[in-house]
This record gives C-alpha cells, sequence and structure tokens, in this order.
C-alpha cells in the first residue's frame, strides 16, 4: 500500500462514524426507487456505500421505516399493430404482434413475434 494510500485510510478511521436518522434514511430510499440510476451510483453521488444503502433499500422493504410508500398504479395506452383506423386496429388483434416493447423506470423489455393470447398473459401476469 503506498503512503497517501495508508494516509488517507489513517484520516478516514479518525473521523467519527456517520449516524442516519430513520427519516434521513427512509428518503434515501424512495428517492433511490423514484430514480432511474443504479444503486451504486446513486449511492455514489450521495457519498453513501452501495452495501449500505443496498440494506437501507432491504430494511425500507421490510417494513424497518413505517410503511412503505404506495407508487400509484398508472396505466398506459397500448397500441396493438399498425394504427390506421379504428376497425383496422380491431382486426389486427386476430394476428400475432411483430413487436411488443415495454418501458419501465430501470429498463426496457422488447420481445418479438409475440401473439395475442401470450401478451394476454403477460398482461394478466402484471397485475
Amino acid at each position: 500500500m503506498s503512503q497517501s494510500a495508508k494516509d488517507q485510510e489513517d484520516r478516514y478511521r479518525r473521523e467519527p462514524r456517520r449516524r442516519f436518522s430513520a427519516e434521513y434514511k427512509c428518503q434515501m430510499v424512495q428517492t433511490l426507487l423514484s430514480s432511474t440510476m443504479s444503486l451504486a451510483r446513486f449511492a455514489r453521488e450521495h457519498d453513501l456505500n452501495h452495501n449500505q444503502l443496498a440494506r437501507w433499500r432491504r430494511e425500507y422493504e421490510q417494513g424497518t421505516y413505517g410503511p412503505m410508500a404506495q407508487a400509484g398504479v398508472e396505466f398506459v395506452p397500448v397500441c396493438v399493430g399498425p394504427i390506421v383506423s379504428s376497425s383496422s386496429q380491431a382486426a389486427s388483434c386476430t394476428g400475432a404482434i411483430a413487436t411488443v416493447e415495454l418501458h419501465l423506470a430501470k429498463g426496457r423489455i422488447v420481445m418479438h413475434d409475440v401473439g395475442v393470447d401470450c401478451l394476454r398473459t403477460f398482461v394478466e401476469a402484471l397485475r
């Protein structure tokens, strides 16, 4: 270990241990969950250790910091097949769909050559 790294480690050990209130932990986890950032990046930007933040998230999900805030369920319009007119939209529901793309807060899901029955099962599973 280089001398500068050792000096930095010694300086870190002399600092008092940081203490965080339950309110702060809850606020950080709620901000993390509503963010599209990865846990590691979020932790770096807020000067926290990613393992510490992961533990706070687990404790939050277990109810340690009180009841979890329920995010509002939001439904979005779904278009199946090409949009030409309302009568052709209804007709397109009987065949296979070329591609289904779901944009989520932390990524996206792309499914190719999905049939209507498969899509219906998928949507039911999400409920």
